[in-house]
């Protein structure tokens, strides 16, 4: 015997289905979108022009280009920009993300209405500002800051004198050859993110060799509080590394220069915070027998450092 839905069942059924379709379109556009493409890395100049920032050093331009002589495969993606890892593992090619700067299909659709529009341009407003604030990070790593950050080379503006290819491998095997003097990159030495570095020790019960590089990211910070630099974020443990035990910022793009963070109180309340509201929390909820050890550890070693802050300060 054939099943009758009733009628508004049928349309309650009918309604759930086209929602599932839409929001499978709806996330595959917005995958699509996002993934890497030469126009994702590229800036329309009628819509964003960014600040006259310098360019790297040229200088070693022979260095440069025998860095990107070589392909690159893709090595993952953050809000701000994608990255290829270089074929000998040694640098890490940034490309900064400007799809979502560029209007959306969905607003050929609309109507042009005042509010419309004027959300619109507020809103690319409000994204380009948050670029330039990006650029001026990097600007500082490669300026001021390069031995703590290990930046190489900066981009940020299009020119037409590296005439420069380089080869890329997306995460989906597809390959692209970029025009690199018509986008916008960064290139920085590859280092093992502290995450991993972490996890591997103490996973290992290497607690004494982590307590160490959890000290030399304190001596991290403390070089660039004394340089008078600030990282406005504080998730160290994704944005930071090690290369050679060394520790270093990987991720720059919110880097200001501020004399005040030169200061005793400063450095004591932003460190602190480092310490036991990220480092610990990582500690507490991965790594929990050694919790205590490694508190006790931060505890010690930052009261010693900021002890001698102090003095000088006097």
């Amino acid at each position: 015997m054939k099943r009758v839905f009733p009628k508004p069942l049928k349309l309650l059924i009918f309604l759930v289905l086209l929602l599932i379709v839409f929001v499978g379109a709806f996330k595959i556009y917005y995958e699509y979108k996002a993934d890497f493409r030469l126009s994702n890395i590229q800036y329309e100049e009628t819509s964003f022009k960014p600040k006259v920032l310098e360019n790297g050093n040229i200088a070693n331009l022979d260095q440069i280009k025998s860095i990107l002589n070589q392909p690159f495969h893709f090595l993952g993606k953050g809000n701000q920009s994608y990255a290829f890892e270089s074929t000998d593992s040694k640098y890490v090619l940034k490309f900064f993300k400007f799809g979502h700067l560029k209007k959306s299909i969905v607003w050929n659709f609309l109507p042009t209405l005042p509010f419309l529009t004027s959300y619109l341009n507020e809103k690319n407003k409000s994204q380009e500002k948050r670029f330039f604030k990006v650029f001026e990070g990097y600007k500082i790593a490669y300026m001021d800051d390069p031995e703590n950050t290990a930046m190489i080379y900066i981009h940020l503006n299009k020119t037409d004198n590296l005439n420069q290819s380089v080869l890329l491998t997306d995460k989906f095997g597809l390959i692209h050859t970029i025009d690199l003097d018509s986008v916008v990159f960064v290139i920085q030495e590859k280092v093992n993110p502290t995450k991993d570095v972490l996890t591997d020790l103490l996973q290992k019960g290497d607690v004494n060799a982590a307590k160490l590089r959890i000290g030399e990211l304190f001596s991290l910070y403390f070089s660039q509080y004394d340089k008078g630099i600030y990282d406005r974020d504080h998730n160290l443990i994704y944005n930071t590394g090690f290369k050679d035990h060394v520790a270093i910022r990987l991720d720059v793009g919110k880097l200001r220069k501020d004399s005040q963070v030169k200061s005793y109180e400063f450095q004591k309340h932003d460190i602190e915070k480092i310490a036991f509201k990220r480092i610990d929390r990582f500690i507490k909820l991965y790594h929990p027998t050694y919790r205590n050890e490694i508190a006790l550890f931060m505890k010690t070693e930052l009261q010693a450092r900021l002890k001698s802050k102090e003095i000088d300060e006097k």
